[in-house]
């Protein structure tokens, strides 16, 4: 599991953000909430992630204070989605 990820903030699309650490880019889906409380890009950040992983794919999901329980719930969710991501 991927805790957090802080580094410098690369791209911002419309439900997904792109940041760099360490030399690896990181493709997080975030929501418009979190989204609108970013840095300019090109500046650092750090990002809670949860990392949704299935039969078929694994997707970072972030935002910017998560507790255990949020985390939990996120885990326990069937469709999850970036509206999961609001706080």
């Amino acid at each position: 599991m991927i805790a957090f990820v802080k580094g410098e903030l690369v791209a911002v699309e419309e439900d997904k953000v792109i940041i760099e650490a360490g030399g690896i880019r990181y493709n997080i889906f975030v929501s418009p909430s979190t989204c609108s409380k970013l840095p300019m890009e090109g500046r650092e950040v750090k990002l809670h992630t949860y990392m949704n992983v299935k039969e078929d794919l694994m997707q970072l999901y972030g935002g910017q204070m998560w507790d255990s329980q949020a985390r939990k719930t996120m885990a326990a969710a069937k469709n999850f989605t970036p509206r999961f991501c609001a706080v």
